[in-house]
């Protein structure tokens, strides 16, 4: 055999064997699944954990902040979403594109709280308190049916409250609560269960006897049927991927004891919990 020919089959061969070397451990790998999540705190919550526990089991995994989950599942920019807000009373189906991985929590909650040093436990307390709260609950802003999230129309209808909404992002909610908290005033907020924020021992959800919301919900995960399809292994990890109260609860300590760092709270949570999660993964 010549020499050029010889070098250039050597040359082939290595140039082959980088190649081949580059896409089983380079960058460049398409991520196993790409998980979409809203700008709430439980819902990045829930996303960090699943990442930092795939992640440290070989997968690749990447995270996008979206405004609305289920369109980015549907438009093809995700694969999974973990928390789509349904009422109980709704019977959760998927679609020709979509398929229900069950709930990721249950007997979620949504509602007015107030500061533990208000001496009221119902919605009802609050008519003759306006002027006290300073005539508005804090509502959260959402792109979509914000009112019938928040509640508060119905609350002004069925309690007749002479109050107004004043719509906030959520991290707009957080510094309203500090600072009213710190300086002991009287206000009202829409909350949720679950929610690192709502430790009960600074603040409570009211009791709603007249129903200005819907109180019983489940926060269902969904994913692409596509990307199912190809990942069985994992479509059952995320099929068994889901918290209850107690582990909630968990994390709401870590919020205190970090400062309300969802960052830092999230990852001593992990390393909790992450045990009992492994097993999934088997």
């Amino acid at each position: 055999m010549k020499p050029k020919l010889l070098l250039l089959i050597v040359i082939s061969l290595l140039l082959f064997s980088c190649n081949k070397t580059t896409k089983s451990t380079g960058s460049s790998k398409e991520p196993d699944v790409v998980i979409a999540y809203e700008d709430w705190s439980e819902n990045k919550a829930f996303t960090m954990f699943a990442k930092r526990l795939l992640e440290s089991n070989g997968y690749q995994v990447k995270t996008i902040l979206v405004k609305d989950g289920v369109k980015a599942l549907n438009s093809g920019k995700a694969d999974v979403f973990l928390e789509k807000w349904m009422s109980h009373s709704i019977h959760v189906q998927g679609t020709q594109k979509l398929a229900v991985l069950g709930n990721i929590y249950e007997g979620g909650k949504i509602g007015l709280v107030v500061p533990n040093y208000m001496d009221i436990t119902s919605i009802a307390e609050l008519k003759g308190l306006e002027k006290e709260i300073g005539g508005k609950i804090y509502s959260i802003a959402i792109n979509h049916d914000s009112e019938s999230f928040a509640g508060v129309s119905e609350v002004r209808k069925r309690y007749d409250l002479n109050v107004e909404s004043e719509y906030v992002t959520e991290v707009e909610m957080i510094k309203v609560f500090e600072n009213l908290y710190m300086n002991r005033v009287p206000f009202c907020i829409t909350g949720w269960e679950p929610h690192p924020m709502l430790d009960h021992k600074y603040i409570k959800m009211l009791e709603d006897p007249y129903s200005a919301f819907d109180t019983n919900y489940a926060l269902v995960k969904y994913c692409t049927r596509s990307w199912a399809s190809n990942h069985p292994k994992l479509k059952k990890f995320f099929k068994s991927y889901a918290f209850n109260k107690q582990q909630v609860d968990i994390l709401i300590q870590k919020m205190g004891e970090n400062d309300w760092d969802l960052k830092k709270s999230v990852l001593s949570w992990y390393n909790e919990l992450a045990p009992s999660y492994e097993k999934a993964l088997e």
